[in-house]
């Protein structure tokens, strides 16, 4: 029973919202609906019971996926505005002034797709959850310490020309933030219902051949700069469409 009152306080919407609505019948937290009757069917469980069910409706409302949303969106946002302002302005008003500037360009545009990436991918998959918990949160923070990464191998590649060193460790940080990226997917198709969309949509393969490129991108630019730059925009191109059963389960929600 105890599990039953959790999820009737945890309704997602409530029967009496529009005109004829009443502040007797539930009240608003956020995004989510409390039913009063819950509360009072609480309360009347003996003390102990009782405890343990506050403890647990407390838990799963305050562990709310609103403020990591709203968290990541935020250092994301400020990722891309650190890359942007790596973008001197040119010393001269001729075209060859301003073609010197290309690796620059070229170099926060990759970055820029792939904080892209992230950022739609992220926002999918959290439109699928149901439930987080602190492993969730603390795997979301690793993906984000690894993508804040991206504002220093940009500039760096940028100011030596797509040098290999250069090149080669901002494909690592690629592969790191991909292995990022699957510990936070795992972390989070974990608590899901069994019936959760997240369990289908875990594109392992294509995963796989991402980070078998990364290194690729790695370990190449040593031999050949255009060889590893080109590791490192494949995998961007490969994920630029977002997983399709999530946007159909979306869809018909």
């Amino acid at each position: 029973m105890d599990n039953e009152a959790i999820k009737w306080a945890l309704a997602p919407q409530c029967t009496k919202r529009g005109a004829g609505a009443s502040s007797e019948g539930c009240m608003f937290y956020g995004n989510m609906v409390l039913i009063r009757p819950t509360f009072y069917y609480l309360w009347r469980l003996p003390t102990p019971s009782r405890l343990f069910s506050l403890l647990r409706l407390a838990k799963e409302l305050f562990m709310s996926k609103g403020r990591l949303e709203a968290f990541s969106d935020g250092v994301l946002a400020i990722i891309i505005t650190i890359m942007v302002l790596e973008l001197k302005v040119p010393h001269g008003s001729d075209w060859e002034t301003l073609f010197a500037q290309y690796p620059k360009f070229i170099s926060y545009l990759i970055s820029f797709v792939y904080i892209a990436i992230y950022w739609n991918n992220h926002h999918h998959v959290f439109q699928a959850v149901r439930r987080i918990n602190g492993r969730v949160l603390w795997a979301n923070m690793g993906l984000l310490f690894t993508l804040s990464l991206f504002p220093f191998a940009t500039g760096w590649m940028g100011e030596n020309h797509f040098a290999a060193l250069p090149i080669s460790v901002f494909s690592f940080i690629l592969l790191i933030s991909s292995f990022s990226f699957s510990i936070l997917m795992r972390e989070i198709v974990k608590i899901q219902d069994k019936d959760s969309i997240l369990h289908e949509s875990q594109q392992k393969n294509k995963t796989i051949i991402t980070n078998i490129i990364y290194f690729l991108g790695v370990v190449t630019p040593f031999f050949s700069t255009t060889v590893g730059l080109i590791c490192a925009v494949i995998p961007g191109i490969m994920w630029l469409i977002p997983h399709s059963n999530i946007e159909k389960s979306l869809a018909d929600s």
